[in-house]
C-alpha cells in the first residue's frame, strides 16, 4: 500500500499500483515524499492512524523548517452538529494556546479544514515511557518517584488554567534525549468527545487508564490523577491490558484493583507510603480519589515532616574509628529495613519520601535512626542517608536533567590519614566518594571517578538542612 501524505485526503491508503491517489487526486509519486499543507507545513511521513483520525510529521515551514506533529480528528454528521463541534474545538484550542509550560509541546496552530478538525504542536525528540518499559523492562520504585514528581506539577498547572489532559498513559509521556519528561496529546481533540454524540468524534479509548467517569463523557481533574496513578501502576508492574481487554491488574467482577497482590506473587516489594498514594490516586470511587495535584503534594509535605518530627528511642552507643584496613561490617537484614527516602525541589518547596516501619520483633541489635543530610550546589542535589553506624546511602538529582540515582550498602570509614568520614558507592563502573569532616558539617566533597580511572570530578556541596543531623 502507498499512503498519500495530504492531511486533507479522505482515502489517504492506495494500491501499490495507483499512480494518482484514489481520495484527492494527487500524484502519488510525489505525496509519498513530501506534501505542502496549507501552504506552509510541509508533511514528511505519518506518524499514526486510527478510527479517530492520523497523525503526521512535518516542517514549519514560516519558522525556519521547525519539526512538528499535525493531528486530524475526523468528525461526521448533519450541519448544525458540526458547526457545534468546530465551537467546542476552537474554544479548547484557546485555552490550549495559553498554555506555556516547559513540559507541555507549544501549540503551533489550530484550525478546522474540509472534514478534519487539525491541531499542530511541537515535535518532541525522544521516546514514550511505554518505549523506554520494552527496552528496560518494568520501571523500579525510584522510577516511579521520579514520574510522579514530574508529571504532577504539570497536572497542576494545566488544571489551574482549567484544561483536562484526558489522556494520560505511558505512551503519552515523552522522555526528552535530555532526560525531562513532557506530557504530550491532550486537549481540543479529546473535549468534543464528552459533548457530542459518540458517532459523530471517534476519539481513542485507552483500556486500563480511564475512570468510570471519564468513561461516562464526565472527566474532571480526578480522572486525569487517575489515569496518573494508573500508569505508573502498570510501568512498576509491567503489566498492561492485552489485545483481547484482559487485564491481571484489575478485577472487572469486584470492580476493584488487585494489583498490590500481583506485586506479593511477583515478589515485588514497594513502600507502603508509596502504595497508599498510588492507592488514593486510583481509588475507583470518585469520592475515595484525590480531588487535586495539591492534595497529593501535601501528602508528600506532610510525610515529610512526619518523618522528621519523629523520635526514636534508642541508647546512646560509642562508636569507635575504624580503620581502612578493617571495615565494620554491619548486619544486611538491619540494612533492608532502613529508611527508603527521595528528594525534589518544587517551587520553594522540599519533599522528602517516606520510610518503611522496620519490623522491631525481627532487629537482635539495637535500632538505629536513620539520619539525612541533603546538600547541593548550582548543578546537584544531593543526600546522604545514615542507616547505621557504619552503612550510608547515596540519593542524588540533576536539577538540570532531573535524572535520579540512587546507591546503597556503602560501608563508611574514618579515615587514618584525616578526620574525615569518607564513604564510597560504585554504580555501573563509575566510582562516587564523599569526604565530610565533622568539624566543618556545612559541606561536602564530591568526587566522581569515570570507569575507576584516576581523572576525577570534584565538587563541594553545601548543606541545606537547617542544621545537621550527624
Amino acid at each position: 500500500m502507498v499512503f498519500c501524505l495530504n492531511p486533507s485526503c479522505t482515502n489517504p491508503d492506495n494500491p501499490d499500483t495507483h499512480k494518482y491517489c484514489q481520495g484527492c487526486g494527487a500524484v502519488l509519486a510525489d505525496s509519498t515524499q513530501e506534501y505542502l499543507f496549507r501552504s506552509r507545513f510541509q508533511v514528511i511521513k505519518k506518524l499514526g492512524q486510527g478510527g479517530f483520525g492520523r497523525t503526521y510529521l512535518a516542517k514549519d515551514l514560516d519558522c525556519r523548517d521547525r519539526l512538528c506533529v499535525i493531528k486530524k480528528l475526523l468528525i461526521q454528521g448533519n450541519d448544525v452538529l458540526i458547526q457545534r463541534v468546530k465551537e467546542l474545538f476552537d474554544r479548547e484550542g484557546e485555552q490550549l494556546d495559553k498554555l506555556q509550560h516547559s513540559q507541555i509541546p507549544k501549540l503551533i496552530a489550530y484550525f478546522a479544514y474540509q472534514d478534519g478538525l487539525y491541531l499542530v504542536q511541537e515535535y518532541i525528540q525522544g521516546k514514550n515511557l511505554y518505549e523506554e518499559y520494552q527496552q528496560q523492562g518494568r520501571f523500579s520504585e525510584e522510577k516511579i518517584k521520579e514520574l510522579l514528581l514530574s508529571i504532577l506539577p504539570v497536572l497542576q498547572y494545566i488544571h489551574s488554567q482549567q484544561i483536562i489532559h484526558r489522556d494520560i498513559k505511558p505512551e503519552n509521556i515523552m522522555r526528552r534525549d535530555d532526560g525531562s519528561l513532557v506530557l504530550i496529546d491532550f486537549g481540543a481533540t479529546k473535549v468534543v468527545s464528552e459533548t457530542v454524540p459518540s458517532q459523530s468524534v471517534l476519539i481513542p479509548s485507552s483500556p486500563g487508564y480511564s475512570p468510570l467517569e471519564q468513561q461516562q463523557g464526565n472527566a474532571k481533574a480526578a480522572s486525569d490523577i487517575y489515569s496518573l496513578g494508573a500508569t505508573a501502576i502498570r510501568l512498576l508492574t509491567g503489566c498492561f491490558v492485552d489485545d483481547s481487554n484482559q487485564d491481571s491488574l484489575f478485577d472487572d467482577y469486584h470492580n476493584q484493583w488487585i494489583w498490590r497482590e500481583y506485586l506479593e506473587k511477583s515478589n515485588l516489594k514497594i513502600n507502603p507510603q508509596l502504595e497508599a498514594i498510588l492507592n488514593k490516586m486510583v481509588a475507583v470511587s470518585l469520592a475515595n480519589r484525590y480531588q487535586d495535584v495539591a492534595d497529593i503534594l501535601a501528602d508528600f509535605n506532610n510525610l515529610s515532616q512526619a518523618f522528621n518530627n519523629s523520635q526514636i528511642n534508642t541508647q546512646v552507643v560509642n562508636i569507635a574509628p575504624v580503620s581502612t584496613s578493617s571495615p565494620l561490617i554491619f548486619n544486611k537484614k538491619m540494612l533492608m529495613l532502613g529508611v527508603g527516602i527521595i528528594f525534589l525541589t518544587i517551587g520553594s518547596l522540599l519533599f522528602f519520601f517516606t520510610r518503611e516501619n522496620p519490623n522491631q520483633s525481627e532487629i537482635t541489635t539495637l535500632a538505629f535512626p536513620a539520619e539525612v543530610n541533603t546538600f547541593e550546589d548550582e548543578e546537584l542535589v544531593v543526600i546522604i542517608r545514615k542507616d547505621s553506624p557504619s552503612n550510608y546511602s547515596y540519593e542524588s538529582r540533576n536539577k538540570k536533567t532531573n535524572q535520579f540515582l540512587n546507591l546503597k550498602e556503602s560501608s563508611c570509614q574514618n579515615r587514618q590519614s584525616e578526620q574525615d568520614l569518607e564513604c564510597i558507592w560504585s554504580n555501573e563502573g563509575i566510582k562516587y566518594q564523599v569526604l565530610y569532616n565533622p568539624n566543618n558539617p556545612s559541606e561536602i566533597r564530591l568526587l566522581i571517578y569515570g570507569s575507576w580511572g584516576e581523572d576525577s570530578n570534584e565538587r563541594t556541596l553545601k548543606l541545606s538542612n537547617t542544621k545537621p543531623l550527624w
